[in-house]
């Protein structure tokens, strides 16, 4: 996983099932997490523009929790914030089989489509 993100040279974070493989595990930064569990989050949510390596070029907004608390295997409540908790949640959405990015990018494949059958009829 280090290496796959090391070769996008601008990559914040990556989820185990990006590069097919079926485990619960994200690589933050440079550290791994396995079984990632948010646990807590701060009060409000802030919007910010976010991209995906899985989605080159596609940004989306998306509101994302200021501080999030997190457990995972092998260690206990940690709490993060700023940059690194967008990074996390991000991440634990791939988990879920969530992608706010690529929800952006399937909605501008559709606008684009749509566009392209009004101009030929």
């Amino acid at each position: 996983m280090r290496d796959v993100l090391a070769s996008y040279g601008n990559g914040a974070g990556l989820a185990a099932p990006q590069i097919g493989r079926p485990l619960r595990a994200i690589l933050v930064g440079d550290g791994f997490i396995v079984n990632p569990e948010i646990v807590d989050h701060s009060p409000k949510q802030v919007a910010d523009q976010e991209g995906c390596l899985s989605y080159p070029g596609v940004f989306a907004t998306v509101f994302r929790w200021k501080w999030v608390a997190f457990t995972s295997r092998g260690r206990g409540v940690t709490k993060i914030d700023g940059f690194t908790a967008v990074v996390l949640q991000h991440e634990v959405d791939h988990l879920d089989g969530i992608c706010l990015v690529g929800n952006e990018w399937r909605r501008q494949m559709n606008a684009a489509v749509h566009k392209q059958e009004c101009a030929t009829t």
